[in-house]
């Protein structure tokens, strides 16, 4: 009769796990990434008019597990400068809501996204 070391086997069962959620872990940041470039993407085309503020949509700030997608374009604004797509979401004279329609407009393609990448792998 062969006997085992339960010990060992514990060890198996963890190194599988851990390389499972590294994979798992992998396959959601490519996901993040590619979620973070149809957002992009989107708020180009939905912005206001044409030209300069279109081309301000970037990524910004990102981390393990969340990526930020920012307008760096900057306006003159009751003398000190401020952030065009802050004045045309939110102010009331001069606005032209976008950002959070677009956002939630998203959400489906960037949850397919997420779920196909872990899913299917990157």
């Amino acid at each position: 009769m062969t006997t085992a070391n339960l010990g060992d086997f514990t060890k198996q069962i963890e190194k599988i796990l851990d390389d499972y959620q590294k994979n798992v872990t992998d396959d959601l940041e490519h996901g993040l990434d590619e979620a973070q470039d149809l957002l992009i993407s989107e708020l180009k085309t939905a912005s206001p008019g044409t030209g300069d503020y279109k081309n301000h949509w970037k990524a910004g700030e990102s981390g393990k597990g969340y990526r930020r997608v920012i307008n760096d374009k900057m306006v003159p604004w009751n003398r000190k400068q401020q952030s065009l797509a802050g004045i045309l979401e939110y102010s009331t004279n001069h606005g032209s809501p976008h950002i959070e329609e677009t956002r939630r407009k998203a959400r489906p393609k960037i949850m397919k996204i997420l779920k196909d990448s872990i899913k299917n792998g990157a």
